[in-house]
């Protein structure tokens, strides 16, 4: 862990070209001293399972030193790739919750998307949708889709990934989400029970994913159970080629 601490620590070295005199230096040395134990300090909370207080100090540091977003953001993924995921959390939301952080959008996007994945790797998928659902009209669109597809893939829920999808941007969706909503859209017409829901959802399917062999398939069942043997038989040959 003293090596995490040591790769985190030396964000505030920039400040060293900017002072030219062995006074200021001196001055300088002392404030990054300081910084440098304030930060130690909330990480050490962190370390010992006090989440609470880590919190308030990170909050606090980041209040008055606010460029060292970057140093948290490092720590917090490690943590998370540790597994422990209520340290990345409480890490990631002081880094929202500090008043005197100036956050572009784009860092903001960024923060709420590694929320979200904390949320998602605690099992907490509930708490992970709401940012990530935010995110959908963003420039983080398609990475937080692809997230947000996978939660209602685990809970089944197809319409509300079909709605989630249909909000994004067309030009924005990657080609593998795009595939992937095929099989919401196949989904959702092998759970109905109405044929013609059924025959529009496997009709969307093949209009998101015109490649997609079980689109194909599943309609060309529809259409021989409808007597449709033309329509059937050209989507087995299609699927044949």
């Amino acid at each position: 862990m003293l090596e995490l601490l040591f790769l985190l620590l030396p964000f505030t070295v920039a400040y060293g070209w900017v002072m030219g005199k062995h006074s200021a230096k001196k001055e300088l040395q002392q404030k990054q001293d300081s910084m440098n134990k304030a930060f130690t300090s909330s990480v050490t909370l962190l370390l010992k399972n006090k989440e609470e207080q880590a919190l308030e100090s990170l909050i606090q540091y980041l209040d008055d030193n606010p460029q060292s977003i970057e140093s948290y953001m490092t720590m917090a993924q490690v943590f998370r790739k540790k597994g422990e995921i209520d340290k990345a959390i409480s890490i990631h939301e002081g880094l929202l919750k500090a008043e005197h952080v100036e956050l572009t959008s784009f860092e903001k996007e960024v923060i709420d998307l590694e929320l979200a994945q904390d949320f998602m790797s605690a099992g907490m998928l509930e708490r992970a949708l709401k940012p990530l659902l935010s995110l959908l009209s963003t420039e983080q669109a398609d990475t937080s889709l692809a997230m947000v597809l996978h939660i209602y893939e685990q809970t089944r829920e197809w319409q509300a990934g079909i709605d989630a999808y249909l909000s994004v941007s067309s030009s924005l969706i990657s080609k593998k989400n795009r595939e992937l909503i095929c099989h919401f859209y196949c989904e959702l017409a092998d759970s109905s029970e109405n044929i013609k829901v059924k025959k529009q959802a496997y009709k969307r399917a093949l209009k998101v994913n015109t490649k997609s062999i079980r689109a194909m398939v599943s309609l060309a069942k529809l259409y021989l159970i409808l007597n449709q043997k033309q329509q059937s038989r050209e989507l087995v040959v299609q699927a044949l080629e």
